[in-house]
């Protein structure tokens, strides 16, 4: 090749880089012009994986409630906020810990969910169940009901509650009637879902006999009929998701989906144990999954991260040299407690930046995108996580 032909090729790729680097240029402008200047650094930045994120604490909500056991909580995450109890007061904040509202309320010891503009709110040890609109005035209430160990309420409204007691599912419409109440016919209630695509409630309930185990994982509808019925061999199914077309059971060593026909939709087979679970309302699941070691109880023999998608497939997997103590999913971020550190990381499993906090805290929340949550015995601080 002559000197002159390599000449005009060198300077047609000064132009092409010369282009490019325009159009870069110009397409970061328009996203800047349409998002703004922080939020498209903020793209760029964890799109890359680029770190660390700011970690800043800006507000602590402190309580002067008495506990009535061991690490009872009263601070409740929502949709758009948190739900704070205790003194004889049920008060509305925003993510950011401003207060929206305060009234009477006696009960100290609740369960809360926001759906559809709507705070649903339980009284455990009473029964007492309210329907709250967004400036706290009751919409509906059920009274008495008896002592509550679990409370769930679909995206549609419906309301399931677990009377111990009683051995039954109580189940309220979204006019907060009682539409059916469904017996529990083992003692060992492991866990409720509900599908609001399917009407469909899944009981999971442990089921001994002799040196004989199952799990038996029972389908009603709203209505209180059965529909479906599952049986689990020498499998405890301790934590039931609502998925696509049916539901996703997590066992010590398995995941695996089934539909109200008894049909299996997927499974994965875990080579390791769970040692904690948390999914999010999309069905997505995080693990915290150990080998332990066989001569000493160390959990930093093999402590991974992994987490799944309502399909069965795997988003990441990450090895930790920290044991976790508390972790929570949110909308696009992870966050995990481990060795005194709050670290945060994405969907992809990239570490996007980490604080040291306090680590004698009783639960982790995310609040919004932004926002996360600490609970304390007796104080709640929130952080922004941003760039």
């Amino acid at each position: 090749m002559t000197e002159i032909i390599q000449d005009k090729l060198d300077q047609i790729k000064k132009r092409r880089r010369r282009r490019r680097k325009l159009s870069f240029a110009m397409l970061l402008l328009s996203f800047t012009f349409v998002f703004g200047t922080s939020h498209v650094i903020s793209m760029i930045r964890e799109a890359s994986g680029l770190g660390p994120i700011s970690i800043e604490k800006i507000n602590t909500v402190s309580t002067s409630a008495e506990p009535t056991y061991k690490k009872q909580s009263f601070f409740y995450p929502v949709v758009s906020g948190i739900i704070k109890t205790g003194n004889e007061r049920l008060t509305y904040m925003t993510v950011r810990g401003e207060v929206v509202w305060e009234k009477e309320f006696f009960g100290s010891d609740i369960l809360a969910h926001e759906r559809n503009e709507s705070f649903y709110i339980c009284d455990k040890a009473t029964g007492d169940f309210y329907v709250l609109d967004k400036k706290g005035q009751i919409l509906s209430k059920l009274e008495g009901l008896g002592k509550v160990d679990r409370f769930l309420v679909g995206s549609d409204g419906y309301t399931a509650l677990y009377l111990k007691n009683d051995k039954k599912i109580a189940l309220i419409n979204p006019e907060g009637i009682m539409s059916a109440t469904v017996p529990v016919p083992y003692e060992d209630l492991l866990d409720l879902s509900y599908s609001a695509s399917m009407k469909l409630i899944a009981l999971s309930v442990l089921v001994v006999e002799e040196d004989y185990f199952h799990t038996n994982v029972l389908m009603f509808g709203t209505d209180g009929r059965m529909r479906g019925a599952r049986n689990f061999n020498n499998t405890v199914l301790f934590r039931l998701n609502e998925a696509a077309g049916g539901f996703i059971g997590y066992s010590d060593d398995m995941i695996i989906a089934f539909d109200d026909q008894n049909d299996e939709l997927w499974k994965k087979i875990i080579d390791r144990s769970v040692t904690r679970l948390e999914f999010d309302s999309l069905g997505n699941s995080l693990l915290n999954l150990t080998i332990k070691n066989k001569a000493i109880d160390d959990t930093r023999d093999d402590n991974v991260l992994s987490m799944y998608d309502p399909a069965g497939e795997r988003f990441f997997e990450r090895k930790l040299e920290t044991v976790v103590d508390q972790m929570a999913i949110g909308p696009d971020r992870i966050a995990y407690m481990g060795d005194g550190k709050l670290h945060i990381l994405n969907f992809s499993g990239k570490l996007l930046g980490a604080k040291t906090l306090d680590d004698s805290l009783l639960a982790l929340e995310w609040l919004d995108k932004f926002h996360l949550g600490v609970e304390y015995e007796n104080r709640y601080e929130i952080y922004t996580c941003s760039y």
